[in-house]
């Protein structure tokens, strides 16, 4: 079930050009609750060999925070709950959103049971050598799957974000692959 949510849209110059990927990685296992990311989301591993739970997450923290794409309080939202809405159903962030936000149950099945997705800014501003560059988000339109359970670590190619999830909602409830979108800004 998605929810949409708004907040005012801030739009922001900044002087820093965008680094090569560096991950941070964030374990979930230690609350249930929400867990708010300020980069997107790349990566997933799962907790052991028999346990099928998302455990810890990799976030790319120089995507587009050069840029000014992402602010906490300020962007679109949309929410979306996984759990008791069926089996191996595909949960996906809209076209220009990404997921930003994870809800864990660390009770019982210890799994991701709601996210939230993050509208990204259509365009942003760089200042490069005293000029404004005005860039355009792009995107090559293809969301890719990778299959979660059959790998234990996965992730999302080169320049692609997690926007999605297939959810397998009977029994011990857990993520079974992750969808990934390839996401750039080009001037």
């Amino acid at each position: 079930m998605k929810i949409n949510l708004l907040f005012p849209l801030v739009f922001s110059l900044t002087s820093v050009s965008l680094l090569a990927q560096a991950n941070e990685y964030h374990y979930l296992n230690t609350k249930t609750g929400w867990f708010k990311f300020e980069s997107p989301l790349v990566s997933m591993r799962l907790a052991g060999s028999n346990d099928k739970s998302v455990e810890e997450v990799a976030t790319n923290s120089q995507a587009f925070r050069a840029l000014g794409w992402y602010n906490r309080d300020t962007l679109e939202v949309e929410e979306w709950t996984m759990n008791g809405e069926g089996n191996y159903i595909d949960h996906l962030c809209s076209d220009g959103y990404i997921v930003s936000s994870l809800y864990y149950f660390n009770d019982g099945d210890d799994s991701i049971e709601q996210f939230r997705c993050r509208k990204l800014l259509k365009q942003s501003a760089q200042i490069s050598n005293g000029n404004v560059n005005i860039l355009t988000l792009k995107s090559n339109g293809v969301t890719n799957s990778y299959d979660l359970q059959n790998n234990r670590t996965i992730g999302c190619g080169d320049n692609e974000y997690i926007v999605g999830f297939q959810y397998k909602d009977d029994g011990d409830d857990y993520i079974t692959k992750i969808y990934c979108k390839n996401y750039s800004y080009v001037q």
